[in-house]
């Protein structure tokens, strides 16, 4: 159960890198995971902001609603809800004229409702952290590709997850987002919109 609140919690990873070579950015997007050994799926919608302060130091936040489908464990049937939040600072470093270096420590913080016959059950809220290390770059004028590695822990459980971003920048200040993430046991699809300023 932690591993699934967990994923929940961390969906809006997928989108974490900051895009189109600028750090400062407002995004929105929607991801679904999909879970091994188990027919749960779930979605959910994330928003997320970054500002650049300084040529090499960014602060980052976002917020996460996520709820699974409905799942049974012994005779009972529900679903659980997450809302959680992140705030951080992220270092880039350039390593081309157009890639970057970046890496993100955040805080986490979540809440998790159960509704159906979980309502209740299992109700709780807990704090953690959240650290991405990846490249992203520019290969084509319009089109940016950003990847690496993230590790969450929270709920007492900790997950690795490797993910990848493809950003079409319409214009400077829009882009288009679509990402995969992928973990030991769950895979997360996601699409979104960024404006940058």
């Amino acid at each position: 159960m932690n591993r699934l609140i967990t994923v929940l919690l961390l969906m809006a990873s997928a989108q974490a890198y900051a895009g189109g070579l600028s750090y400062s950015y407002v995004e929105a997007g929607y991801a679904k995971a999909s879970f091994d050994d188990t027919d749960v799926d779930a979605d959910g919608f994330g928003v997320e902001g970054s500002f650049l302060l300084a040529p090499s130091v960014f602060a980052v936040a976002g917020y996460t609603q996520a709820e699974s489908d409905e799942f049974t464990v012994g005779a009972t049937t529900g679903s659980i809800e997450v809302n959680g939040g992140s705030i951080g600072l992220g270092f880039r470093n350039a390593i081309s004229a157009d890639a970057d270096f970046v890496a993100t420590a955040n805080f986490l913080f979540a809440d998790v409702t159960g509704d159906g016959g979980f309502a209740g059950v299992l109700d709780d809220d807990d704090t953690g952290y959240l650290i991405d290390i990846g490249v992203r770059g520019l290969v084509a004028p319009q089109f940016e590709l950003a990847g690496g590695v993230s590790y969450g822990y929270i709920f007492d459980d900790g997950e690795t997850s490797f993910g990848i971003d493809a950003l079409f920048h319409v214009t400077p200040q829009f882009s288009l987002i679509i990402g995969g993430e992928t973990s030991s046991d769950a895979r997360v699809l996601s699409a979104g919109a960024r404006l940058n300023f």
